[in-house]
This record gives C-alpha cells, structure tokens and sequence, in this order.
C-alpha cells in the first residue's frame, strides 16, 4: 500500500499528519498483505482482503444507518432490522479473518455467496426489472473471474442465466409472483446512492485487478530484463571463453605444426650441415697427419676448419630459430633473418628446382621480435616453393623476396609464379585448418600462424594476391618500431 512521503520542507504540523498517515497506512498494508507464497494467489487474496475490508466498512456503515433509522422513526419502521444489519456485519468480518488464517479459497466463495444470494432473492421478490441486484449478480461474475478464475466466473454466469430465464417463466406461467408496488414509487435519494456504490464496487474491483497485474507485468518485464541481460553476459563470457580457448588450441597447433615443419625441413638441414661437417673433419686430418710442412699451409687449413665450423654454428643457429617460440624483443636486420630463411629452405627449393631470389640487398633494421619474424618469412617462403609442386617444368621457378622501406615502416613481399590458390579458398586463406596442399602435406596452420604473428605480435598487416596457374603474391606492411 503506497505512503506519503516525508518533504523536509513541510511545516511541522504537515510533516506531523504525514507520519501519522504513513503509520496508518503501514498497518494497514500488514493488515492486507497476502500470505500466499504463489504469486497469482498472492494477488488474488490480497485483493480478496481489500473487498472484504471494503464491504466491512459498507456493512459497518450501513448497520449505523438502520441504527439511525431505528430510533429516529421508532414503531412506525419498517426497513431491516439493526439485528439483519448487524449480523451481516458480523459475516464480513469472519470472513476477513478466515482470509487472515490462510484460506483465503473459502472465504472468496462465500464472499461471492454473499453477494449472490441477497440480489437473486430480491430478483425473485421484486421482479427482474430491478436494476441493483441485477448490478449485484454481474459484481458477483466480476469477483468471480477475478478470485477464482475465468471458468468459476464462466459456470456462474451460465447458472445466473439460466435462473433469471426460470424466473421469467415462472412469472408468465404464474408460478412465480413479483412484488412490483415498488414501481409506483417516486425515485428515492437513497437508490442513486446504491447505484453509486454498485458502480463504484465495479471500478474497484475492476481497478484492483487492473492494478495487480499491471504489478505482475512490470515485475515480470524486469525478470525478462534481468535474464536477458544474464544471458548476454554468459553469452559474451561463453564466446570469450570460447575465443580464449580457440586462442590456446591454435598455440598449441602452431607449436606441433613448428615441429612438424622442423621434420620435413631436417633432411635439408642434415645434407647442409654434411658439407661443413666433412669440411672441418678433412682440414683437421690434414692438420693431424703431419704432412703439412709449410707455416703459412697449417694456417690455411686452419682458417678452412674454422670457416666450416662457423657454418655449422649458424646452421645450428638456424635450427634452434625452427623450433623455439621466445619473446625477445630487439634491433635486428630483416635482411639478414629473411637471408637465415633462405638457407634453411634451400635445399627445399633446390629439389623443386626453384630459386630463391632476395632483392634489395641493403640491410633494414626493425625493432621486435627476430624470431616470429623468421617464421613468417620461413612460412611464406616455404608455401611458395609448395606451390610449385604439380606444376609441369620446364618453366622458370623463382620466389622473389623483396623488401622495401615505406614512410614509417617496411614492406616484405613474397611471390611466386606456381599453381596460385582457388579463388573459393582465398577469403579464406588465414584461417585455421584452412589449406590448399594435398593430405599429408599440410596442416593449414602456416598462414593462420602468419597472420596472427604479423597482426598481433608485430602490429603490421598482411593480404594477399592470386590467380590459379598464373601465381601469388603475399605482401605484409610492418611499423619500424611498433611498440618503442
């Protein structure tokens, strides 16, 4: 039940009547509030308790008037008796208290039974053209479909029909007499007074309900908001959770798919380190086999031992590159890591007889990360010396690196003149699981390990160019000093 509110700018004897009205009002909400725990019968029975409490005070009053009545007009009365009034008042109030003890279902029925049976009897007595009970019988449908549902209100209705259809006979046959002097009367104040509280039960009722479903729609708007805004919330964590978890998988197929290119890369490896490895041993034989008679021949051969273990450290170097993932930032020469991947992939290329061709030659200097930077070049020079597996020689095969300094950054394109990519695929190209190789050949990781290196961990971008049978182009934009 809603209060006045207390306004610190109020006069005293305002702010006094307030706080009482407010303590009024408090007591009767506890007085009316439901103790159903459903919320359709919590709102049921408390607007069972507001129309028991109005008819309480409508019998309290009117039991003051036939009281009033009583002694002002003495033996020459004849309305109902203060005994009939009293007792119908005692009926209201026990029936408010058999809401209060929890049943509310009984005391809603009877309550109907109150109002029914008082205006069918005067329906009987006085004839059907009797406005106020028949407002009384069509109060009780009302309270009916409001208190105990729309199928109670519809049964009622079909019997109240059905007795007003027997009264009407009854009277044309003579079965039934109404008592009609009542028509030859004037117009009495006191019958715009019952019509007035005949309408008014109607709009309070009518207003009751009204009100508490309107309750129920905004709590049930709010509960939708809650749950909808619930459900965003886990859908979000449910979709970054997903992504994150994506995220992890694709790092942990980017580390399989580094080991599993290191393996098809090692025959490369092995037959490039034989060359330095029977280098240094031939030069150390010489040195140990006491043949050398000159000064100026041990130190050669010395230089050679030398120079061979020099490329064995760098092709170690190189190797090691493959296979770690460290996030060591520094000033490197993208020319001199682009110049690393090309002689790892050499002797790929080179049983594809392709040629690798790095052009300009002049060194660029970024600051970053020098190995996620090798395993993109590795990456996209390694799918265009692919590309031209299946491509029918003689022909020229050539992957072309070039690299070229642009206002605030550098450019790294890779290209090749192989069987190029489908046009279906190429929208494509950067996801996970995505490849164009044959089975076996590929895992589809390369480029979706590429993009994610270029985009995120070297803040650059990367597209790409391809015609089938005429070749690709694959160009990444890097910042010079992307995070200095």
């Amino acid at each position: 039940m809603d209060t006045p509110r207390l306004k610190p700018n109020w006069p005293p004897v305002v702010r006094r009547f307030a706080s009482i009205a407010r303590s009024i009002c408090f007591l009767i909400g506890r007085q009316l509030a439901p103790k159903s725990r459903r919320e359709d019968d919590a709102r049921r029975e408390y607007i069972l308790n507001i129309l028991l409490a109005g008819s309480l005070a409508l019998s309290a009053l009117f039991f003051l008037s036939v009281c009033l009545n009583r002694l002002a007009e003495g033996s020459s009365y004849k309305g109902i008796t203060p005994l009939s009034a009293g007792l119908l008042v005692s009926v209201f109030i026990g029936l408010y208290v058999l809401s209060r003890l929890g049943h509310y279902h009984p005391a809603a029925y009877l309550l109907v039974a109150v109002y029914f049976f008082p205006s069918a009897y005067s329906l009987y007595h006085w004839g059907l053209l009797l406005e106020i009970p028949l407002l009384g019988l069509a109060l009780v449908v009302v309270m009916l479909s409001i208190l105990a549902g729309t199928r109670a209100a519809f049964a009622v209705s079909g019997f109240i029909v059905f007795y007003l259809g027997c009264l009407y006979y009854g009277n044309r046959r003579g079965f039934v007499a109404f008592d009609q002097r009542w028509l030859a009367d004037p117009v009495q104040w006191t019958y715009v007074i019952e019509l007035g509280v005949m309408l008014g039960l109607f709009a309070i009722v009518t207003w009751l309900s009204n009100r508490e479903i309107e309750k129920s729609l905004r709590r049930a708007r709010r509960s939708e908001a809650t749950i909808k805004k619930d459900r965003d919330l886990l859908e979000s964590r449910v979709e970054e959770r997903t992504k994150k978890l994506k995220e992890v998988q694709l790092k942990n197929f980017e580390q399989v798919y580094r080991f599993a290119e290191f393996g098809r890369l090692a025959s490369g490896f092995f037959h490039d380190i034989v060359n330095p490895l029977t280098a240094v041993s031939l030069h150390l034989e010489q040195l140990t086999s006491g043949r050398l008679t000159t000064l100026d021949e041990t130190k050669n051969r010395l230089n050679q031992a030398f120079s061979a273990t020099k490329k064995l450290e760098q092709f170690m170097g190189m190797i090691k590159k493959q296979i770690q993932n460290e996030d060591t930032r520094t000033y490197f020469s993208l020319r001199d890591e682009i110049q690393q991947a090309i002689d790892v992939l050499g002797y790929k290329a080179r049983t594809l007889s392709a040629e690798i061709r790095l052009q300009p030659e002049k060194p660029v200097f970024m600051w970053g990360n020098a190995i996620k930077f090798h395993q993109v070049v590795v990456n996209l020079t390694a799918n265009a010396i692919d590309a031209y597996e299946g491509v029918p020689e003689p022909g020229e095969r050539f992957i072309d690196i070039t690299l070229a300094e642009t206002p605030g950054g550098v450019e790294l394109t890779v290209s090749d003149r192989g069987q190029g990519i489908p046009a279906d695929i190429l929208p494509r190209i950067f996801d996970p699981l995505v490849t164009t190789k044959k089975p076996g050949h590929g895992l589809g990781i390369g480029l979706a390990t590429v993009s994610r290196i270029v985009t995120q961990e070297l803040g650059g971008t990367i597209t790409v160019a391809s015609r089938p049978g005429i070749g690709t182009k694959f160009i990444v934009h890097l910042p010079l000093n992307p995070s200095r």
